[in-house]
Protein backbone atom coordinates (compact mmCIF):
# COMPACT_ATOMS: atom_id res chain seq x y z
CA UNK A 1 0.00 0.00 0.00
CA UNK A 2 2.70 2.16 0.34
CA UNK A 3 4.37 1.52 -2.35
CA UNK A 4 1.35 2.79 -4.32
CA UNK A 5 0.59 5.52 -2.15
CA UNK A 6 4.85 6.51 -3.40
CA UNK A 7 4.42 6.18 -7.13
CA UNK A 8 0.87 8.09 -6.72
CA UNK A 9 2.55 10.75 -4.80
CA UNK A 10 5.81 11.01 -7.48
CA UNK A 11 3.37 10.98 -10.33
CA UNK A 12 1.84 14.17 -8.81
CA UNK A 13 5.12 15.84 -8.40
CA UNK A 14 6.96 15.07 -11.67
CA UNK A 15 3.35 16.10 -13.27
CA UNK A 16 3.63 19.54 -11.73
CA UNK A 17 6.91 20.18 -13.04
CA UNK A 18 5.76 19.66 -16.32
CA UNK A 19 8.37 18.07 -18.61
CA UNK A 20 11.43 19.62 -17.10
CA UNK A 21 14.38 17.44 -19.19
CA UNK A 22 14.47 16.97 -22.46
CA UNK A 23 13.18 14.41 -24.66
CA UNK A 24 15.80 11.87 -23.36
CA UNK A 25 14.26 8.44 -23.07
CA UNK A 26 14.99 4.63 -24.27
CA UNK A 27 14.11 4.79 -27.50
CA UNK A 28 11.47 1.88 -27.69
CA UNK A 29 10.57 0.66 -31.11
CA UNK A 30 6.56 -0.63 -31.84
CA UNK A 31 6.95 -3.22 -34.02
CA UNK A 32 5.54 -6.64 -35.47
CA UNK A 33 6.69 -10.04 -33.15
CA UNK A 34 8.33 -11.13 -36.43
CA UNK A 35 10.32 -8.15 -37.26
CA UNK A 36 11.51 -7.48 -33.28
CA UNK A 37 12.81 -11.62 -33.43
CA UNK A 38 14.50 -10.95 -36.97
CA UNK A 39 16.19 -8.11 -35.93
CA UNK A 40 17.14 -9.81 -32.63
CA UNK A 41 18.22 -12.77 -35.07
CA UNK A 42 20.52 -10.17 -37.33
CA UNK A 43 22.01 -8.23 -34.76
CA UNK A 44 22.58 -10.75 -32.02
CA UNK A 45 20.66 -9.00 -29.07
CA UNK A 46 18.29 -9.84 -26.54
CA UNK A 47 15.43 -8.22 -26.94
CA UNK A 48 13.61 -6.06 -24.21
CA UNK A 49 9.87 -6.41 -24.13
CA UNK A 50 8.01 -3.45 -22.24
CA UNK A 51 4.67 -4.33 -21.86
CA UNK A 52 2.57 -1.40 -20.58
CA UNK A 53 -1.11 0.19 -20.77
CA UNK A 54 -2.50 3.85 -21.02
CA UNK A 55 -4.06 3.29 -17.51
CA UNK A 56 -1.20 2.41 -15.80
CA UNK A 57 0.12 4.93 -13.37
CA UNK A 58 3.38 2.81 -11.98
CA UNK A 59 4.05 2.70 -16.45
CA UNK A 60 3.74 6.54 -16.62
CA UNK A 61 6.10 7.14 -13.22
CA UNK A 62 8.59 4.89 -14.90
CA UNK A 63 9.03 6.39 -17.69
CA UNK A 64 8.89 9.94 -16.37
CA UNK A 65 11.44 8.74 -13.70
CA UNK A 66 13.39 5.83 -15.14
CA UNK A 67 13.75 5.67 -18.39
CA UNK A 68 14.48 9.19 -18.82
CA UNK A 69 18.03 8.48 -16.68
CA UNK A 70 20.89 8.72 -19.03
CA UNK A 71 22.65 5.77 -17.45
CA UNK A 72 19.85 3.55 -17.77
CA UNK A 73 19.42 4.16 -21.40
CA UNK A 74 22.60 3.74 -22.05
CA UNK A 75 22.23 0.42 -20.04
CA UNK A 76 19.56 -0.79 -21.86
CA UNK A 77 20.41 0.14 -25.59
CA UNK A 78 23.56 -1.35 -25.69
CA UNK A 79 22.61 -4.58 -24.15
CA UNK A 80 18.79 -5.09 -25.88
CA UNK A 81 16.80 -3.84 -28.48
CA UNK A 82 13.91 -2.45 -26.43
CA UNK A 83 10.57 -2.82 -27.96
CA UNK A 84 7.34 -0.49 -26.29
CA UNK A 85 4.49 -3.05 -26.14
CA UNK A 86 1.15 -0.75 -25.17
CA UNK A 87 -1.88 -2.84 -24.67
CA UNK A 88 -4.82 -0.87 -25.82
CA UNK A 89 -7.29 -2.53 -28.55
CA UNK A 90 -6.03 -0.13 -31.38
CA UNK A 91 -3.15 -2.02 -31.36
CA UNK A 92 -3.94 -5.08 -32.72
CA UNK A 93 0.21 -6.26 -33.26
CA UNK A 94 1.00 -5.37 -29.51
CA UNK A 95 -1.91 -7.06 -28.02
CA UNK A 96 -1.25 -10.44 -30.27
CA UNK A 97 2.25 -9.91 -28.12
CA UNK A 98 1.00 -9.57 -24.75
CA UNK A 99 -1.37 -12.91 -25.48
CA UNK A 100 1.43 -14.37 -26.79
CA UNK A 101 3.51 -13.92 -23.20
CA UNK A 102 -0.02 -14.66 -21.07
CA UNK A 103 1.15 -10.51 -19.98
CA UNK A 104 -1.81 -9.23 -17.75
CA UNK A 105 0.00 -7.02 -15.48
CA UNK A 106 1.51 -3.52 -16.26
CA UNK A 107 4.21 -2.42 -16.21
CA UNK A 108 6.19 -6.29 -17.30
CA UNK A 109 9.27 -6.26 -18.31
CA UNK A 110 10.70 -9.16 -20.13
CA UNK A 111 14.18 -10.14 -21.87
CA UNK A 112 13.90 -12.97 -24.82
CA UNK A 113 16.26 -14.27 -26.89
CA UNK A 114 15.91 -14.18 -30.57
CA UNK A 115 14.54 -17.50 -30.94
CA UNK A 116 11.65 -15.71 -28.29
CA UNK A 117 12.34 -17.73 -25.09
CA UNK A 118 12.16 -15.90 -21.90
CA UNK A 119 15.66 -15.40 -20.23
CA UNK A 120 14.36 -13.50 -17.59
CA UNK A 121 10.88 -10.98 -15.79
CA UNK A 122 9.99 -8.46 -14.17
CA UNK A 123 5.72 -7.15 -13.09
CA UNK A 124 5.80 -3.80 -11.29
CA UNK A 125 7.02 -0.60 -11.05
CA UNK A 126 10.95 -0.37 -10.84
CA UNK A 127 13.18 2.23 -9.67
CA UNK A 128 16.47 2.84 -11.10
CA UNK A 129 18.27 0.99 -9.16
CA UNK A 130 15.97 -2.37 -9.53
CA UNK A 131 15.97 -1.75 -13.33
CA UNK A 132 19.77 -1.67 -13.22
CA UNK A 133 19.42 -5.09 -11.24
CA UNK A 134 17.74 -6.34 -13.73
CA UNK A 135 19.58 -5.70 -17.06
CA UNK A 136 22.74 -6.36 -15.21
CA UNK A 137 21.67 -9.78 -14.06
CA UNK A 138 19.65 -11.17 -17.06
CA UNK A 139 23.05 -9.99 -19.10
CA UNK A 140 25.25 -12.19 -17.39
CA UNK A 141 22.56 -15.15 -17.63
CA UNK A 142 20.89 -14.59 -14.27
CA UNK A 143 17.57 -14.92 -13.60
CA UNK A 144 15.70 -12.33 -11.33
CA UNK A 145 12.57 -11.61 -10.38
CA UNK A 146 11.43 -8.74 -8.37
Amino acid sequence: MRKWLLILFVQVIVGLQGNTQSDLSIHFKEAEYSTVIEAARTQQRNVLLYFTHPYCAPCKVMERTVFNQPDIIKLVEASTIPVKVDCVDEKPFARAIQKQFEVNRFPTLLIIDSTGKILDESNGFMDKEELTVFMQESKLGLSVSL
